[in-house]
């Protein structure tokens, strides 16, 4: 809105008071209900005393002044703030005073009525939130209603009536009776219908919102896809110009070596980006693979060609192995688990090797890959699959790859663990079904004490 323009806005009721956009209850609009009650109470309690008067001198005076100090003292709490303390502290002690009149009577006045009502304003005061105060309430009510009746014993003084003055009372207690609890009928159906309308602008507002989201989510995918398709045109043809470079110049290899560098290392950024953004907008996708062929066809493409001499794959997966599962995200995922087995292989070692195993134990197909580079530090491990995280200062990539893993494998319904210690390797295990199942991917680490001694 612009500045300075005024809404014309429907007011709720005092006891409902939803102020500003967040629609919670206000101190004041807590506070008015018990203090609506409250004054109720008192206005009753003039009533009873002037009729007390009218139909018998034998007043009870010390009740009412009990009654007033109670009231006075719930509204004293309630504006202090305590209005809980001032609810129960104010429907406990009502309920005790209220059993001693209706016992201290005849049960033909029908004064054990009005615990009834008690029951019912325990409801309404206490609500969903303090539901077992309410709940609690209600059954103390039920149970002085009851031992009224059975027991009748009482603090006060007993008072006899006469057949008029009992029949007089009976209908003034049932007057009551009906009259407040129509009104606090009332109070609850007005509560629950502005209740209702605010839950249903509420649940409006959060669809339009949602609604929004999911096209802001869909318009920056789109964007993220599209600009790391258009980046990486560019960048194959710089690739391809260094590469005619070092064939034309040999002198400056050195310095086109490093920006060739520089260069994979961004185009591997934009593969990651890539790769993440289709995982999250395009659907699981189930077909046959042979996983020894789709291990060997990876590590086609990822072999390095600075270990080529010494690290040395060893594969040991059954020839005609084959699982039901998504490709692209199986690729993915072994793709950067291959591709981290091979960058952080140790060099000072004279045998670098990195063991691909694979098995097939009932529905579940277990990918074991397992190096002997240079592990991850220990207290690092639990942060390994985090977004942009990196576990080692030797690092240039984007630190989006274990986190791609793992929101594939959710995907797909598979699970990862891995043990690592360092200078010695790491060990990751990917369980994927055989055949497709429900996403339930999980993610876990082992310590470095418990890795197997294999190194």
């Amino acid at each position: 809105m612009f500045a300075g323009a005024k809404t014309k806005a429907s007011v709720p009721p005092p006891y409902l008071k939803l102020p500003g956009t967040h629609r919670t209850l206000s101190f004041e609009g807590r506070a008015a209900l018990p203090s609506r009650l409250i004054l109720l109470v008192l206005i009753l309690t003039v009533a009873y005393f002037i009729l007390d008067k009218i139909i018998t001198a034998n007043v009870t005076t010390g009740i009412f002044v009990y009654i007033f100090f109670l009231c006075t003292g719930c509204l004293l709490l309630i504006g202090l703030g305590h209005i809980r303390i001032a609810k129960i502290f104010g429907v406990l002690l009502f309920n005790i005073l209220l059993y001693n009149i209706a016992a201290s009577e005849d049960y033909a006045t029908g004064a054990h009525l009005h615990l009834a009502t008690i029951g019912f304003v325990a409801i309404i005061l206490f609500g969903h939130e303090d539901r077992l105060w309410g709940r609690g309430f209600i059954f103390l009510s039920f149970a002085l209603y009851l031992l009224s009746y059975f027991w009748g014993r009482s603090l006060l003084d007993y008072r006899h009536f006469d057949h008029d003055q009992t029949n007089a009372y009976l209908l003034i207690n049932c007057t009551v009776f009906a009259s407040v609890n129509t009104y606090l009928t009332a109070m609850m159906l007005r509560f629950s219908h502005h209740a209702e309308r605010i839950l249903i602008e509420k649940n409006q507002r959060i669809l339009r919102q949602n609604n929004e989201l999911i096209k802001a989510n869909t318009e920056l995918d789109r964007f993220v896809y599209s600009a790391s398709h258009d980046l990486r045109a560019p960048l194959s043809s710089i690739s391809g110009l260094i590469a005619l470079q070092k064939m034309e110049k040999p002198a400056t290899t050195d310095y086109l070596n490093m920006m060739e560098d520089r260069l994979n290392i961004l185009n591997k950024f934009i593969s990651d980006i890539i790769d993440y953004s289709r995982n999250s907008r395009v659907e699981v996708v189930c077909e046959k693979i042979l996983i020894k062929e789709f291990v060997t066809e990876i590590l086609g493409v990822l072999k390095n060609p600075t270990f080529h001499d010494t690290l040395k794959i060893n594969i040991d997966t059954p020839e005609y192995l084959e699982i039901y599962s998504d490709p692209s995200r199986l690729r993915v995922i072994l793709n950067n688990l291959l591709h981290n087995a091979i960058k952080y292989a140790d060099p000072s070692k004279e045998n670098s090797m990195i063991w691909i195993t694979a098995s097939l134990e009932g529905n579940v197909c277990s990918i074991e890959i397992k190096d002997n580079g240079i592990g991850i530090a220990t207290d690092l491990q639990p942060r390994i699959f985090e977004m942009f995280f990196r576990a080692t200062s030797l690092s240039t990539g984007s630190g989006l790859g274990l986190y791609i893993v793992k929101e594939s494998l959710e995907k797909i319904g598979g699970s990862i663990v891995f043990e690592s210690l360092p200078g010695k390797g790491s060990t990751f295990c990917v369980r994927v079904p055989a055949q497709p199942a429900a996403p339930a991917g999980s993610v876990s680490f082992v310590s470095p004490e418990s890795v197997l001694q294999h190194h």
